[in-house]
């Protein structure tokens, strides 16, 4: 069923429903004044037709709304329309409604006096447009609500499609940087060892590899991340050698729990590159991880000190902190501090989220 099929049924079942409800109410509170069966009978039918009056001209009314392109009005031009369209349907409502009581014979000019007709005519009068209004009120209201709704949600879906290109972008911008610093260590490597760099050709194979694949994949599990960083740390361990130290130690309840893309190994490249391979007499790298409630906390610490980043555009970790954003929202964060005269620790935390390809703990 299309959209246009769709509100024109709840239009009908509204309108049907609306008027059949009213009619009821005003038969039920003005039977009790009928003194006779025939009278209780020509008040049922006059107050039927009268309501089927009211249901034809609401019906015109709507279709000259459709034709006048009023719903798509703001309100201070659309409230004076609104009002004067309900005077000229409340008078004509009357004018056919007074032919109607009149015809059936429900009313004598010789049995009312000039001044009850005359009020008579202006309460209902002011009746009838009371009642045009409210329906106009519930008619425009729907209108609004409906088109509020469709604008949030073109605006949730603009927002989607503005958020995934940005995110696609951001790791695109990661991406290449990693791969430079890859190509120029094997570089080195094939020169030095040709033997071992068989080895780190493989190595490299899988980061690559792993690297390709991200774009299409927002998420990982941490030790499917952990294992990428452990081929990149081999891989500068052999160019690095004895400067290079690392320590590892990862809550086995962590190793499922989702977290972005090459975010670990751009932090972990980063503590190699502006503090352990800056330092003649190398450094140390140490990963951790634990749960802290319903928070993953990750921690990489590196040697090194928070003033000496050489030629750094900090774009990484901007990156790294804009991805945590879009992906887990506020409640993320990365911080990078200093944690003692010669360390610096990157610490990441992310709400808990098992990763849909592995079983929950």
């Amino acid at each position: 069923m299309t959209e246009e099929k769709k509100r024109e049924r709840i239009y009908w079942f509204c309108q049907l429903g609306g008027w059949s409800l009213y009619a009821s109410v005003i038969i039920s509170l003005f039977a009790p004044r009928a003194d006779s069966r025939q009278r209780l009978a020509y008040m049922i039918l006059s107050w039927v037709l009268t309501c089927g009056i009211g249901f034809s001209l609401t019906h015109l009314f709507r279709l000259f709304i459709k034709r006048s392109g009023w719903v798509s009005l703001r309100l201070p031009s659309l409230i004076p329309r609104i009002i004067a369209a309900c005077v000229t349907l409340a008078l004509a409502w009357e004018l056919l409604a007074l032919c109607l009581l009149f015809g059936l014979r429900f009313f004598r000019f010789s049995d009312v006096r000039l001044t009850e007709f005359l009020t008579w005519v202006f309460s209902y009068l002011f009746f009838w447009c009371a009642v045009l209004l409210i329906w106009s009120l519930i008619y425009f209201g729907l209108h609004y609500a409906e088109n509020y709704r469709k604008a949030e949600v073109e605006k949730w879906r603009l927002e989607a499609a503005v958020k995934d290109q940005e995110l696609r972008a951001l790791k695109s911008q990661m991406n290449p940087h990693f791969i430079f610093n890859c190509l120029n260590s094997v570089r080195a490597l094939i020169a030095e060892d040709p033997e071992r760099a068989q080895t780190v050709v493989g190595q490299l194979a899988n980061i690559l590899r792993y690297s390709l694949q991200s774009r299409n994949t927002e998420t990982v599990t941490l030790e499917d991340e952990l294992q990428i960083v452990s081929h990149y740390l081999a891989l500068e361990a052999v160019r690095l050698e004895d400067r290079l130290k690392v320590r590892m130690s990862i809550a086995p309840n962590t190793l499922d729990v989702s977290v972005p893309t090459m975010l670990i190994q751009t932090l972990v490249e980063n503590g190699i590159k502006y503090g352990v391979a800056t330092r003649p007499q190398g450094g140390e790298i140490r990963l951790t991880s634990c749960v802290q409630g319903a928070m993953l906390q990750i921690q990489v610490t590196n040697t090194g000190q928070l003033g000496n980043r050489g030629d750094s555009t900090g774009l990484g970790l901007r990156n790294a902190t804009d991805r945590l954003r879009l992906l887990f929202g506020s409640s993320a964060s990365l911080a990078l501090e200093s944690v003692a005269p010669d360390h610096v620790m990157a610490r990441i935390e992310i709400p808990i989220k098992r990763h849909p390809s592995q079983p929950q703990s």
